[in-house]
């Protein structure tokens, strides 16, 4: 049974449409609070000089789970940066050989940074933020949430390309 969104059960596709629509709305509603509180901030200190303290603190926060979840949808969509070590094109064995390589090395990083930043954002919850007056448990629980989802993005490109045999860009 695979699990990609191309292919499937209706349900499956159905339930997988809604996490990739879901983790866009998520990412895109990063950008708006970011552009909204980053707009609020310039005008409160040129125009009421008065600036909030606690903008540039959920910018920051902001911004690290727009990186970790876009990350995920980048890695749905093979949008990141990749190297042609070799310069060549292998068919065949060679190619498939590659391509479990390339997704086992991907996989054994994400382990280690999702059981790194589970380890980090339990650590955070002994600390507060500066303005915000929460525990930086939510901050740094963006690290694990990321590698977590981007898991489940390789585990999904895995299956398609098992089974349709094709690797190239999805929307």
């Amino acid at each position: 049974m695979t699990t990609s969104a191309e292919t499937g059960t209706r349900h499956e596709r159905w339930l997988w449409r809604a996490y990739d629509k879901s983790l866009a709305f998520l990412v895109n509603a990063l950008i708006i609070l970011l552009l909204a509180v980053g707009f609020w901030q310039v005008f409160a200190r040129f125009v009421l000089s008065a600036p909030p303290t606690w903008s540039e603190e959920l910018m920051i926060y902001a911004s690290e789970w727009m990186v970790f979840l876009g990350a995920a949808v980048g890695l749905r969509m093979r949008a990141h940066i990749s190297i042609d070590v070799l310069g060549l094109q292998p068919h065949g064995r060679p190619l498939a050989a590659a391509r479990l390589l390339k997704q086992l090395a991907i996989a054994g990083f994400l382990l280690v940074l999702l059981w790194q930043g589970v380890r980090f954002a339990l650590a955070g919850l002994d600390q507060t933020t500066g303005s915000l007056g929460g525990t930086m448990f939510t901050p740094f629980l963006a690290v694990p949430v990321g590698a977590l989802l981007m898991l489940i993005e390789l585990l999904r490109d895995c299956l398609q390309t098992r089974s349709t045999g094709t690797e190239g860009p999805r929307q």
